[in-house]
């Protein structure tokens, strides 16, 4: 059974934590660490983008225990005004909207994923292997052929 949830991003938070609202199940917060004590909490190890259109200047990252669903980990990519957030969750995730057009977008390699933006963000979510991926692109407004070439980028 696929997990579906509702996404409405808006925005980066800067603080210590992270609360996310699921579709089923309510809210949940975690905490920020550093990368690899997330991902040993989450017992996820994603792929991670190679091309960030954007200077680096932190990274953080959190584990969470989506209620009813699966462990998910979410990686922050921060720059001086831009952002990508990756949270990658094991097994299928859709979305679930009614206020925002979903896109389908082709990444190669037989991936396929779905765009959607909300006038504050441009997101992707796809599968790769047994894990779902959901890219989240705050700060300057990108393209769909920018979230796709950060996509095909995504390596171990």
């Amino acid at each position: 059974m696929a997990l579906a949830i509702g996404i409405a991003v808006v925005g980066l938070g800067v603080v210590g934590g992270v609360q996310s609202t699921w579709a089923k199940g309510g809210s949940t917060k975690s905490r920020f660490e550093d990368l690899e004590t997330a991902i040993q909490k989450a017992g996820i190890r994603p792929k991670q983008p190679r091309e960030i259109p954007f200077a680096v200047k932190a990274t953080r990252a959190a584990a969470t225990e989506i209620p009813g669903g699966p462990r998910a980990l979410q990686i922050d990519y921060i720059g001086e005004t831009d952002w990508i957030t990756v949270t990658a969750f094991r097994g299928d995730v859709h979305w679930v909207s009614r206020q925002y057009d979903i896109v389908d977008v082709d990444l190669g390699n037989g991936i396929k994923a779905q765009y959607m933006e909300n006038g504050e963000v441009q997101q992707l979510l796809w599968m790769d292997g047994d894990l779902t991926y959901h890219m989240v692109v705050g700060g300057t407004r990108r393209e769909i052929p920018d979230l796709v070439r950060i996509a095909r980028s995504f390596a171990h």
